[in-house]
This record gives C-alpha cells, sequence and structure tokens, in this order.
C-alpha cells in the first residue's frame, strides 16, 4: 500500500466507521480464540487482520459476519448493533448486509454463472430485469460479462473466485468480509485476482476486513494491518508503521524478513560477539538492568555488507555461501554463532569465507529483551 492512497482515506472517514468490533471474546471449551479483540473499519477503508494459523483471525471475520456466537464483547454494522454479549442482541448473518468472499469458492455447481451471482439479489426480492442488470455490471467489473449463462462447472478456480467476489458485492453490502481468499489459488493467479480486488475496492469505495496469513497480501492492498497472535491484536496500524516500527519483536519477524544478534545490554550500548555497539535512543531499556539477554534486529536492506568497517556499528563477518534468486543475490554471513542472510549487488559476488563486515544502520535496528 502507498502512503498516498493511506493519505487520500483521510481522518474524517475513521471518524465514521463501518464496523465497530469492541474487546471481542469468543471461546472453544477452555481454549479462548479471540481474546478481548477492538478494531474499526471506515467507509473505503481496508482492514487486514494477519497472523499465522490459529491466531483468531477467521474466528473474528465469522463472529462479525454472524457465523460465530461471541461470548463477550460487541459488534457494530453502520451504527447498528448486531451483537452484544451483554445485551443478549443476537442478528441472524442473512440479516447483516455484508457480503462473504471463503477460501473456499462456493459455489453453486448446479446454477449458471448469472444465476449464482444474482442469487442474492433474489433472496432479497428485486426484480428480474433489475437483477439481469446488476448481474451484467457486476460480471463486467470482474472480467466475466461473457460468461453469464457459462456452468458454474465449467470454470477455473480463479474464474469462481471472481464469481464469488461478484456475488459479494451485487446486493451493495455495508462491508467485505474477505476470509483467505486466495489460498485455494496457484501462485501466478494470486497477484492478478489480488490485483482485481483492490481495484473493485477502490472503484466501489467498500469497506473490506480481509483476513490472511500472507504478509505480502496484506502489505499490497490494506490501510491498515492488524497483526494478530495467541487471539490479540499485538499492533494495529498502517503498513509502513507496521513494517519500520514493530511493536513488538513478534510483529518484527511475522512482517517482512529480520537480521538478528543475541547481545548483552550495556550502559553505553550493546555488546555483540565482544563488541560494543553504541546504539543510543534504539536501545528499549524496559526496565532491563545492564547485563540483561537482548536481541539487537534489523531489516536486512537496512545493513549494508563491505570489505572494511564503516563507523562504530560494524560486526565483522565471514561468508558462508552466495544463494541466486534470479533478480538479486543474497549472502550469508556469519557472525559468530549467528548466520544471517543479506541482499548484496548482483555485480558482486562473495565466495565462501570472504572476510566481511556488516554495518547497521542505528536509526533501524531495534533491541529487544531475550525470552
Amino acid at each position: 500500500m502507498t502512503e498516498a492512497r493511506n493519505g487520500a482515506l483521510g481522518e474524517a472517514s475513521l471518524l465514521r466507521p463501518i464496523l465497530r468490533v469492541s474487546e471481542l471474546l469468543k471461546r472453544y471449551g477452555a481454549t479462548v480464540a479471540v481474546d478481548h479483540v477492538s478494531f474499526e473499519v471506515a467507509k473505503g477503508e481496508v482492514v487486514t487482520l494477519l497472523g499465522p494459523s490459529g491466531c483468531g483471525k477467521s474466528t473474528t471475520l465469522r463472529a462479525v459476519a454472524g457465523l460465530e456466537l461471541a461470548d463477550g464483547g460487541e459488534i457494530e454494522l453502520a451504527g447498528n448493533m448486531v451483537t452484544s454479549a451483554r445485551q443478549g442482541v443476537f442478528l441472524a448473518p442473512e440479516k447483516r448486509n455484508v457480503g462473504v468472499v471463503f477460501q473456499s469458492y462456493a459455489i453453486w455447481p448446479h446454477m449458471t454463472v448469472g444465476q449464482n451471482v444474482g442469487y442474492p439479489l433474489r433472496l432479497r426480492g428485486v426484480s428480474s430485469r433489475e437483477r439481469e442488470r446488476k448481474v451484467a455490471e457486476m460480471l463486467a467489473m470482474v472480467g466475466l460479462a461473457d460468461y453469464v449463462q457459462r456452468p458454474a462447472t465449467k470454470l477455473s478456480g480463479g474464474q469462481q473466485q471472481r464469481v464469488a467476489l461478484a456475488r459479494a458485492l451485487c446486493y451493495e453490502p455495508d462491508i467485505l468480509l474477505l476470509d483467505e481468499p486466495l489460498s485455494n489459488l496457484d501462485a501466478k493467479l494470486r497477484p492478478e485476482l489480488l490485483e482485481q480486488i483492490h481495484t473493485l475496492q477502490r472503484q466501489r469505495g467498500t469497506a473490506v476486513l480481509f483476513v490472511t496469513h500472507d504478509q505480502m497480501e496484506a502489505m499490497t492492498v490494506s490501510h491498515r494491518i492488524a497483526v494478530m497472535k495467541e487471539g490479540r491484536i499485538e499492533q494495529i496500524g498502517p503498513p509502513s508503521t507496521i513494517y519500520d516500527h514493530p511493536a513488538t519483536e513478534f510483529v518484527q519477524h511475522f512482517v517482512g524478513k529480520t537480521v538478528s544478534f543475541p547481545g548483552v545490554l550495556a550502559d553505553e550500548g550493546v555488546v555483540v560477539e565482544g563488541q560494543l555497539l553504541p546504539l543510543g535512543a534504539a536501545v528499549r531499556r524496559d526496565g532491563l538492568p545492564s547485563g540483561a539477554a537482548v536481541r539487537v534486529t534489523s531489516r536486512p536492506e537496512a545493513v549494508e555488507l563491505g570489505n572494511k568497517p564503516d563507523g562504530p556499528l560494524s560486526l565483522p563477518g565471514i561468508v558462508g555461501e552466495t544463494i541466486y534468486l534470479g533478480d538479486r543475490l543474497e549472502c550469508q554471513v556469519s557472525v559468530g554463532a549467528s548466520a544471517v542472510r543479506v541482499g548484496i549487488d548482483k555485480r558482486c559476488a562473495r565466495r565462501p569465507g570472504d572476510r566481511v563486515y556488516l554495518t547497521l544502520d542505528a536509526a533501524r535496528v531495534k533491541v529487544w529483551a531475550s525470552c
């Protein structure tokens, strides 16, 4: 996501949330799947719940859709309370004006493409003429205008997911809920359909709650990302904030690549492999005393690899191997007992055993307490 798109949303729209989730709690027996989660989605905004399997992101989305009964908290849609454990409110899924697209296409095989897309309109009593108009409009938007009479079983996986998207948008829902919509598609189709989702969302200004475990999907389409772990939101913010200013070590490691070195906290900075790194403001003490075990981390692109030290934040290392990745090279470097990988210029290949220096950027370094 670009900063321009983030800014274009505007602070004003954030004052009028289409979706408000407050202290949502969901248990399965003794297991807490969603642990007092709170967030909002504004009109025209894409908010992504990002995290590993089992972190509670899909359960949160299903609670918004009305497919899960919450054990605590509240959910408001377009200003209306649809779930409140305290007040005993629970609005049935079919009465919530939401569109849902799951990872399984959920296309009805006995219907044509047009009938699949128009079915929600039929349930809502929309006239056949208006249904035909809306179906034609939505199929044109997803690039399937010529498939209206095609049997649903004659479509590819990517086409079926487009039909599911058109069906979810055809009745103009208050919010579109996307639960891992690309996970069943092959690697070549995913970027194409992701771009189509992005384009449709911009054209229609639809609020979107997107669930994925794929960080690149989240970074591509989101205005804000909520990184989840064990039922809780670790951090929520624009993609640039999540990537460049992670609030926890989990967020840093889950979103993007990280280089990491064990160290020991000192009054003047951190000692790594016997060398003092005067990191200054980069050190988050959090009440830790000198001598505490910590981890020094950075994004790989913020680490420079050279033949000689370049200031006090340069660590000596030995090249293990160079890995060819087509558009770039990555060099594995051992710094003491730590092995890290950093990108290098394809014209400057290194050989195993070469002595090099890794220079850190103090502004991009994070220091975390070791667990």
